[in-house]
């Protein structure tokens, strides 16, 4: 059995895939992890100042996890079902 060299379109196609499901699944992602209510209870600007900067750690981790996590998901689910549909159409 040999095995299939991919075009360059594929390629490509791919690399748009989890490029698209990164930006969209990082998005929604950092949008899930950010609170609204981030400055109740503070009492100076120092406290205000570390609420902030937690915040954006805690998002920008969101965001790398989730767009991580989406674009590996749909760049394997469009290679699965390429191997299917070939397999399908070989036979």
């Amino acid at each position: 059995m040999e095995k299939s060299q991919k075009s360059p379109t594929e390629i490509r196609s791919l690399i748009i895939t989890a490029v698209i499901s990164f930006a969209l699944g990082g998005a929604f992602c950092g949008w899930m992890a950010n609170d609204n209510n981030l400055l109740q209870g503070t009492t100076d600007q120092q406290e205000i100042a570390k609420r902030l900067a937690e915040r954006q750690v805690d998002i920008l981790k969101a965001v790398l996890v989730g767009g991580f996590l989406s674009g590996l998901g749909a760049t394997g689910t469009l290679l699965v079902v390429r191997k299917l549909t070939s397999q399908r159409d070989s036979a």
